[in-house]
């Protein structure tokens, strides 16, 4: 945070859903500098733009499912990915940050990756929507900052009665509010 501070920051931008909470509480004791992160700038457009719906799916790490910060400041039930599907999060992020989004690995490469099985992210984020589909859960949050790659390079691929909320995107059009004005 000092480092900020030395270099005359005039914003503190978090854009990660998993340490948003940690790091936003520590700049938050500072007080100096104003802070936006991920989770709160998501749950304040959720909150003011989606009043009329009862329950929201939030596909996160089990990091920032933990922190419950969703579950706290949104007005609506938060349902989280089933717990046997938490490990399929960090097999869809190794894939997203290594390029394969779109298309699908080789078997050399999902090896490097240290997944076992043939997949691709899109079968790994299809299944784990369709979980939400089934419960009746149709808006869904992208709470990591790669799901949206995944999304958005597969859209006519998956189930078009699911309403994808993407915290990146949030994040973006905030930051980009808060600096032009």
């Amino acid at each position: 945070y000092q480092n900020f501070v030395d270099l005359n920051a005039s914003l503190i931008v978090i854009p990660c859903n998993s340490y948003s909470s940690f790091l936003s509480e520590e700049a938050d004791k500072k007080k100096s500098i104003p802070v936006l992160n991920i989770i709160d700038v998501t749950c304040n457009y959720i909150n003011q733009h989606y009043q009329n719906i009862s329950k929201i799916g939030l596909i996160a790490t089990k990091q920032t499912i933990k922190t419950n910060k969703y579950q706290k400041n949104l007005k609506m039930e938060v349902v989280t990915i089933e717990p046997e599907s938490i490990y399929d999060i960090y097999k869809v992020l190794r894939l997203a940050m290594y390029g394969y989004y779109k298309k699908k690995p080789n078997k050399e490469v999902l090896k490097i990756l240290g997944i076992k099985e043939d997949i691709s992210a899109f079968s790994i984020m299809n299944k784990m929507v369709n979980a939400f589909l089934n419960k009746g859960i149709y808006h869904i949050i992208l709470g990591c900052t790669e799901l949206p790659l995944v999304i958005d390079h597969n859209k006519n691929k998956f189930d078009s009665r699911a309403i994808f909320i993407s915290t990146t995107d949030i994040l973006v059009k905030k930051v980009i509010e808060k600096i032009t004005t």
